[in-house]
């Protein structure tokens, strides 16, 4: 594609509701949606943003590219239809069900992937109804770093002790990364309930109000942070947080077999 360039294969999804394909215009109203994005994190071929809506009344879609190709507000529309039918295509649907299943309600964590190092990009977010953009465009720009800048905010290992439990170790990064946490939960379990990434189990801990924190360099036994069951594999997620609990780094995951 000719602006995607490598954007995002799979994570970023697209728009639009399922008269989409009848569309005859690229503003049909202004619903009053508006859009707070905060970008946590950027890589050298990812970024993460957390994106929270005005209202979860409406569903929204988001779509990136590079900023030197300086699309206009009337190509974003096209770009992102062009996108969201070559996907449909890739992944054996129909628009409308590709469409269906990458709308996005409410406050979400997304990343893109397959972004190019040392690379300027600008996100946008907006609303998508009747087959037209019925929103403003939320803009944000960033930047990739170069792959020798960058290291994972956590080193996590991940073994079992032999005796029915798992040794965890964290050890930042960065000691002004600041506080963490650390989850622990069956494979099986975050794979079928939360995305890949680990940000929609990070937001659900966070969300329970239970949160335990940890700072500096942790070894810590898994059975203290979760009960275990024997023969079953755990993942192990670790992301930092904030003193307003806001998630401020990528999820790092290992996983053990007890």
């Amino acid at each position: 594609m000719k602006y995607t360039m490598k954007l995002i294969t799979g994570t970023i999804a697209l728009l639009a509701v399922s008269c989409i394909c009848s569309c005859n215009g690229l503003f049909n109203r202004n619903n009053g949606m508006n859009f707070s994005v905060r970008l946590i994190e950027a890589g050298y071929n990812f970024a993460t943003f957390e994106i929270n809506p005005s209202d979860n009344t409406h569903s929204y879609y988001y779509y990136a590219f590079e900023t030197d190709k300086d699309i206009e507000d009337d190509r974003i529309f096209d770009m992102s239809m062009q996108y969201a039918s070559e996907a449909a295509q890739g992944a054996g649907l129909s628009l409308e069900e590709y469409l269906v299943t990458e709308t996005l309600p409410g406050k979400k964590m997304i990343t893109l992937k397959s972004l190019s190092p040392e690379t300027g990009y600008t996100l946008c977010v907006f609303c998508l109804e009747n087959g037209a953009i019925s929103s403003e465009i939320n803009k944000t720009g960033f930047s990739t770093c170069s792959e020798e800048e960058y290291s994972e905010p956590f080193l996590v290992t991940a073994e079992s002790t032999g005796d029915g439990d798992i040794m965890i170790i964290v050890d930042p990064s960065d000691e002004n990364i600041g506080e963490y946490c650390i989850l622990v939960m069956k494979k099986e379990s975050f794979c079928t309930d939360f995305n890949e990434d680990g940000y929609e189990a990070a937001l659900d801990y966070i969300s329970s109000g239970d949160i335990t924190r940890y700072e500096g360099k942790t070894e810590i036994k898994a059975s203290s942070i979760a009960e275990l069951d024997l023969s079953s594999e755990y993942s192990i997620l670790v992301f930092g947080i904030s003193s307003e609990n806001e998630i401020k780094t990528s999820v790092i995951s290992a996983s053990a077999t007890l």
